[in-house]
């Protein structure tokens, strides 16, 4: 195609592919990022015939250029043009690609324009066919002697941004998506055929990733390709917020030499491409409407926790919906904020005692359901459940969280709460309202005051949590993993306590780490683990967007007014 219809046609190809398309890294970045450039042109040339006829679908293999054409003449003593050389013959039906460091070529000095004219003439004429072009420091005008001599060789031209900073860091606004995107809108202009996304040090973090890869498609119009490094064991989870935002190609090594400061492993990705495209629909349906159903049982035992029989189910389900969606979408539990607000000003019930329950209560409840199903799982698996790393830490927490929160739902007032001597240190003029807040977050605790509350209160919780161990047990079968009650138990468990503490929106990379880890310590291999984790997270982020929208219509709500917390605290509204 290239040789045929020229490099436009390779651009409008990629755009049209459902495919992500992959580029092996293992002949150049993957051994310099891991041994120093010291793989040798033989060693080389033994592989690059098994490329040719087992993985001819790769879209490129990156095998020239950047340390390689030094390392070659000083350390191992070989002519780098003579492994590009033999790399085309053994290797005729991939496209082969290089780094050039713009008016650096190959070395570590501006060369006079002549000097990278007459070098990617050179290369391209002895089977270079795609230069990945960038500069350190992003100065496009350092970048467009090189971007015009590739572009007059006939070959593709991928012009890449190097990624640096954080996107979604507010404190770091220098190199904001504004900067990227103006960046991109410049080398558009220049010419370039693919946009590349060069994060050499492994920053881009799966959220960034999508957003980045999602705005750069929309403003340029071109094909993207997606550079990035395993520094942080996060970036396999990048390449996939990538992919499921569109990217047209990534880099990937080799599954023995990626990993580190290589890239993420080329095996593990494909398995967790290939799972996402053979889904059983009837399964993954399935685990959608059994995790709804174990959400509206979460939101019935709300109602039982709070103690509050009068109070409508519909609504208190809808705004349970819609905060799984605002916990998604906002870390650090903004959606818990949603279950707090919005039930005070739809359904007036006092904030205080929301608070209470949301907070503390519903967190006690969860950690006892999941003590229970740990001991349903480590008599199924045996005793090496028992040994989960963090096991006898999290049931102590829970033990004495239970202890401290019975004392205090149980504790008596005084007939005067604003006599309380726990209130002798607030001023005269707001003992009133604070000891109305008192009262208010021990009606929270509810749940607590009986035993027999108390043990309908755990049964629900564990019925929940169990309907949400057959979520996992479904997915699996969706995803072609068989999972047995124990393991299917864990992986939940381990999913939702780090699901508990969002850091990242979607949590994407914190579950997929989880969930994968859980996995590998059952004893599964870690690449059904990698994919089953990213297969059943984008399934079940699609299904809370879906709900959390439904059920923001079915309170009569506009986006802006989910998180309108200005009437907090407002001594007008009943549920203050």
């Amino acid at each position: 195609l290239l040789d045929a219809q020229g490099p436009e046609a390779v651009a409008a190809w990629m755009l049209a592919e459902t495919r992500l398309l992959l580029t092996d890294t293992t002949m150049r970045d993957a051994h310099q990022s891991l041994l120093a450039t010291r793989m040798r042109t033989y060693d080389i040339c033994r592989v690059a015939e098994a490329y040719a006829h087992n993985l001819p679908q790769l879209f490129s293999l990156e095998c020239w250029g950047g340390a390689t054409f030094d390392v070659s003449l000083r350390f191992l003593n070989e002519c780098p043009w003579e492994r590009l050389a033999r790399l085309r013959a053994h290797a005729p039906n991939i496209l082969l690609q290089m780094l050039l460091r713009a008016s650096n070529a190959v070395g570590y000095t501006n060369y006079p324009d002549n000097v990278v004219r007459s070098f990617v003439a050179r290369a391209a004429e002895s089977g270079i066919d795609l230069f990945r072009i960038f500069d350190p420091l992003n100065a496009v005008e350092n970048m467009r002697v090189a971007i015009d001599s590739v572009l007059e060789t006939g070959r593709l031209c991928e012009a890449a941004i190097c990624y640096t900073g954080d996107l979604h860091d507010p404190s770091r606004s220098r190199y904001d998506l504004a900067y990227y995107l103006d960046l991109a809108r410049d080398l558009r202009d220049a010419g370039t055929h693919i946009l590349g996304i060069k994060d050499m040090a492994g920053l881009v973090k799966p959220a960034a990733a999508r957003e980045l890869v999602h705005a750069l498609k929309e403003e340029t119009g071109l094909p993207v390709h997606f550079h990035t490094h395993d520094t942080s064991g996060i970036a396999g989870a990048s390449v996939l917020a990538a992919a499921d935002a569109g990217v047209d190609a990534a880099d990937l090594a080799m599954d023995s030499l990626s990993g580190f400061t290589s890239q993420p492993c080329l095996g593990s990705v494909v398995e967790a491409l290939r799972r996402l495209d053979n889904v059983e629909p009837g399964w993954a349906l399935a685990g959608m409407v059994l995790f709804t159903v174990s959400k509206g049982i979460h939101a019935y035992r709300w109602r039982v926790l709070l103690g509050r029989p009068d109070v409508p189910l519909r609504p208190l389900v809808s705004i349970f919906m819609l905060s799984n969606l605002v916990n998604a979408l906002v870390p650090l539990r903004a959606g818990d904020l949603v279950r707090i607000e919005l039930p005070s000003r739809l359904l007036k019930l006092p904030r205080a005692a929301l608070a209470s329950n949301v907070l503390f209560v519903e967190s006690l409840f969860d950690g006892l359901a999941f003590l229970v199903l740990v001991a349903v799982a480590g008599f199924v698996l045996g005793e090496g459940v028992r040994e989960l790393p963090g096991l006898s830490i999290f049931a102590t927490i829970v033990v004495l969280a239970f202890v401290v929160l019975v004392l205090l739902a149980r504790w008596e007032l005084p007939a005067d709460p604003a006599r309380s001597r726990l209130l002798v240190v607030v001023p005269d003029s707001r003992r009133e309202r604070a000891a109305k807040l008192l009262e208010q977050l021990q009606e929270g605790m509810a749940s607590l005051r009986e035993i027999r509350h108390t043990i309908v209160s755990l049964i629900i919780s564990v019925t929940a949590w169990v309907a949400e161990v057959g979520v996992y047990w479904m997915m699996a079968k969706a995803l072609g993993l068989e999972l047995g009650l124990g393991e299917a138990i864990v992986l939940m468990i381990a999913a939702n306590v780090v699901v508990s503490l969002p850091i990242t929106p979607w949590d994407i990379g914190p579950f997929e780490v989880a969930v994968t880890e859980a996995f590998v310590l059952l004893g599964g291999d870690r690449v059904d683990g990698s994919s089953f984790a990213v297969g059943i997270h984008i399934l079940l982020l699609a299904w809370i967007t879906v709900t959390g929208v439904i059920a923001m219509f079915t309170l009569n709500l506009r986006p802006r007014e989910v998180l309108d917390t200005r009437r907090l605290g407002s001594d007008e509204e009943p549920g203050a």
